[in-house]
C-alpha cells in the first residue's frame, strides 16, 4: 500500500494533506518510519509535523475560516435580532391597534 512516503536517503516526508485522508494508515506509516529511518531523521521528522512551517500554515488558513465562520454567524444572529425586534414591535403595534377597537366599539355600544 502506497501511503504517501517520499523515500529519498535522507528525507523521509509525507504530504501533510494525506495525514487527514481516510487512507491514511498510522500503523504502516509508523512502522515504515521506524524500520527504514535514522533517528536524526525520525527526530526531524517529529519536529516537523509538531512544528514545521506547513502545520502553521494549515492553523493560519484554519483560523482565517473559523474567523469567517465567526463572523457570518455574528451576522446571522444581528439579522435574527433585527428581525424578531421588528416582529415583536409589530405584533405589539396589533395588539394596541386591536385593543384600542375594542375601547372603542365598548364605548360606541353604551
Amino acid at each position: 500500500m502506497d501511503i504517501g512516503l517520499v523515500m529519498h536517503p535522507t528525507i523521509f516526508s509525507v504530504t501533510y494533506a494525506f495525514l487527514d485522508s481516510p487512507a491514511f494508515d498510522a500503523k504502516t506509516y509508523y512502522e515504515q518510519m521506524i524500520t527504514v529511518s535514522s533517528l536524526q531523521v525520525l527526530l526531524k521528522r517529529d519536529n516537523d509535523l509538531v512544528s514545521g512551517p506547513c502545520l502553521f500554515i494549515l492553523r493560519y488558513e484554519q483560523f482565517i475560516q473559523k474567523n469567517a465562520e465567526i463572523r457570518q454567524l455574528e451576522s446571522d444572529r444581528q439579522a435574527l435580532v433585527y428581525n424578531h425586534h421588528h416582529e415583536l414591535i409589530a405584533a405589539s403595534d396589533t395588539i394596541r391597534a386591536v385593543r384600542d377597537s375594542e375601547i372603542m366599539l365598548i364605548r360606541s355600544s353604551r
